[in-house]
């Protein structure tokens, strides 16, 4: 007996003796089929089950160039899948097999597709030849398949083929034209033919969280009218399509996921509103489905639920220190009593009674999503891995969950989990975010928006230059520093297709030139010729890297046996500034001293954001943006030598010091966003600027600015489940 595995190409087939194992081994690396891992020195790599899927399909083709429409329609079994799925995986593979060796493996043949390059020092424990087309030709790789060779070709399940389908399916077709807003026909891609992917919302404006009416009829979602696109407000339309309606006007509904009413007579959102000393805190608004004057419901508090009765509701509370996840009934909502603390985005499962939350902030912070049972109280963790989080919702059979998720340095994706247990499964790869998913209470719907995000670099000399002007065009930048000089921008350049750069761009000729390729983050200029910057994966432990801007060679400084999570380094370049995760989404700050090789930690029980060395040895840093926990948001200074920090704002993000040390600019969000500048010995902060929306990192010579202005815009999408 034979397996029979059919190439397209020329449709020859390939044999091995039954029940011999096939290990194909190249480099030092083995990849076992049966085992269906790939391991280097006998240790299994750290490879996502897609991505080793295609450098197995690419190694049993590896005397061809396999097209990219072939690779999609053999490992996820649909043709109409993103090809930023495959560039994803591609990538994933790439990268484990670089742990081992630094020879190419995966060569991208540009406008065809991929190829397996390295020598096989043998074709495996069972040696795979050729034999002629059987006389009654079987189905390719079917039941007599290896387990990889069925997992390879096994179509994907509905959920996960459609959802992963949405990048190629992202059309804008056509513009809001006022209130109400009736969009055209989405057009579909022909690639896409019979997909069931649906666009419900386009045109000039974003459309983010959307959320299904109880009885499934009506999606509710936030966005702006295109001449304020400071002001967030609720609209709603048919869950099947059609006009939209405002709701409210200009109310600014920034918080937290609104969610209708168990009833559907009304919407319940959250705004911010500034306290008297600058701090942003949240309330809980309630407006009717069908219009009228929002009003104010529960005052520092976020994020609700209702379980499908209409007794009970849960909700974030805003407390001095911490965010608190309270239940209690409806119709006495500041009677609520703490079940979990942090706790967000409760969900009641259809049956009310189970809750689920995560401890994740969805305004940042990594944290879990876990399950508290109402009648007991017992609380379950349904995650292994920390990730950030933006919205759940559960499945109509009671027992699982989808929710939007993101590892460190990565984008949101939709994943499913089950109560029983198993790690979360991804239903969507590629560029862009996925995020808010909702499922309407018959289980016939998933809502859920999905942005291609841009984020390109700008440049200004001076006050008097309020635009900037782009450096970058339709590309995705994060972390820029200029030099010494102001002359270039430092920056980490993320792509789907290839793994991320660390470039530099000339300011005045926009020059680009390469670094570093490989997963990278944080770049710190050290003296005006070298860049130093966090290197590894972002989950396991990190190097500290430097690389010569002039000839691109890069020496190790030191390194650390966790994924560090910022990074600032000391003018002399002699001490390093790193966030180290703690237990929850807290961190601890550590400063190590390479001459001595000795760590201080310095700090803990926050978030480091953005960590900066000034000239006298102090170091700034922000706390999440709009932080559920106004004790830990806003900008913060550690004084040389002091043993606590102080906090400069009680907002905003940024911080880097003034040349003279004695003064720290940051930025700030909002109706209130723009550059400002503060004392370090304290006192009122200053506006120097404006800034567009958007503006998500900055960096300052002189008077030369830089920053990164992110734009794309989101859109509401359904998919059908059944």
């Amino acid at each position: 007996m034979t397996i029979r595995v059919a190439r397209e190409e020329d449709h020859a087939e390939y044999s091995v003796p039954a029940g011999v194992p096939v290990i194909h081994r190249f480099l030092g690396l083995a990849l076992d089929e049966e085992t269906f891992e790939l391991r280097a020195g006998g240790r299994p790599l750290k490879l996502e089950p897609r991505a080793l899927d295609v450098l197995l399909y690419l190694v049993r083709n590896r005397d061809r160039v396999v097209p990219k429409e072939e690779l999609l329609e053999k490992v996820w079994g649909v043709r109409f899948v993103s090809e930023s799925a495959l560039f994803h995986a591609v990538k994933k593979a790439r990268q484990a097999v670089a742990e081992a060796t630094a020879e190419e493996v995966i060569r991208t043949v540009h406008g065809r597709g991929f190829r397996f390059v390295a020598p096989l020092e043998q074709e495996g424990d069972g040696e795979l030849r050729p034999v002629p087309p059987a006389a009654e030709p079987e189905p390719a790789a079917t039941s007599g398949a290896t387990p990889g060779t069925r997992r390879l070709l096994v179509p994907a399940v509905v959920l996960a083929a459609a959802a992963a389908a949405v990048l190629a399916l992202v059309q804008a077709g056509g513009r809001f034209r006022g209130e109400p807003r009736t969009p055209p026909p989405p057009t579909r891609p022909a690639a896409a033919a019979g997909t069931p992917l649906r666009q419900l919302t386009s045109g000039l404006s974003t459309a983010v969280k959307p959320a299904f009416s109880p009885d499934g009829k009506v999606l509710l979602y936030v966005s702006y009218e295109p001449e304020s696109p400071d002001r967030l407000d609720v609209y709603v339309m048919p869950s099947q399509g059609g006009t939209s309606w405002r709701l409210t006007e200009r109310v600014h509904a920034s918080g937290d996921l609104p969610v209708f009413t168990a009833d559907s007579r009304e919407i319940v959102f959250s705004r911010f509103r500034t306290g008297a000393d600058g701090t942003h805190l949240p309330d809980l608004w309630r407006v009717g489905s069908m219009g009228g004057p929002p009003r104010l419901w529960v005052e520092g508090a976020t994020g609700a639920g209702f379980s499908p009765d209409g007794r009970l509701v849960a909700y974030t509370r805003v407390l001095a220190d911490r965010a608190s996840l309270v239940l209690g009934p409806v119709d006495a909502p500041e009677k609520a009593a703490e079940v979990a603390s942090p706790g967000w985005v409760p969900r009641f499962s259809p049956d009310a009674s189970r809750l689920a939350f995560t401890t994740s902030d969805p305004n940042g912070g990594a944290g879990h999503l876990l399950c508290r049972s109402i009648a007991s109280g017992e609380v379950r963790q349904l995650t292994s891995d920390p990730m950030q989080m933006y919205g759940l919702a559960w499945l109509p059979d009671g027992r699982s969950l989808v929710f939007s998720g993101r590892a460190r340095g990565g984008r949101f994706l939709l994943w499913r989990v089950r109560l029983e247990g198993g790690p979360p499964e991804p239903t969507t790869l590629g560029v862009g975010d996925f995020s808010s998913p909702s499922v309407s209470r018959d289980g016939s719907l998933l809502a859920f928006a999905h942005g291609n995000d841009l984020a390109n670099l700008l440049v200004a000399d001076g006050p008097g230059e309020s635009e900037g002007r782009a450096l970058t065009d339709d590309e995705y930048h994060r972390w820029p520093r200029l030099s010494p000089d102001g002359r270039l921008v430092v920056s980490v350049l993320q792509r789907a297709d290839v793994v991320d750069e660390l470039v530099t761009t000339d300011v005045a000729t926009r020059k680009r030139t390469r670094l570093f390729t490989g997963d990278v983050r944080h770049p710190c200029w050290v003296g005006s010729r070298t860049v130093a910057f966090l290197a590894g994966p972002t989950d396991g432990p990190t190097r500290v890297v430097a690389v010569d801007v002039s000839t691109q060679a890069d020496v190790e400084l030191t390194r650390f046996d966790f994924a560090a999570g910022s990074l600032a380094v000391a003018p002399g370049g002699r001490r390093i500034a790193v966030a180290r995760p703690e237990a929850g989404t807290s961190e601890a700050l550590v400063v190590r001293d390479l001459d001595a090789r000795s760590d201080d930690e310095v700090g803990r029980g926050q978030a480091y954001h953005g960590l900066r060395f000034g000239p006298g040895g102090a170091i700034a840093w922000s706390g999440p943006q709009r932080s559920g926990t106004p004790a830990t948001n806003g900008v913060w200074l550690l004084p040389a030598g002091a043993a606590s920090p102080v906090r400069l704002a009680p907002d905003g993000y940024g911080p880097l010091f003034s040349l003279d040390g004695s003064s720290v600019l940051f930025a700030r969000a909002d109706e209130s966003g723009g550059l400002y500048r503060v004392p370090v010995a304290g006192g009122r902060a200053e506006r120097l600027r404006g800034f567009g929306r958007g503006v998500s990192d900055f960096d300052r010579v002189g008077d030369r600015l830089a920053w990164v202005q992110e734009s794309g815009r989101n859109q509401v999408y359904v998919l059908p489940l059944r």
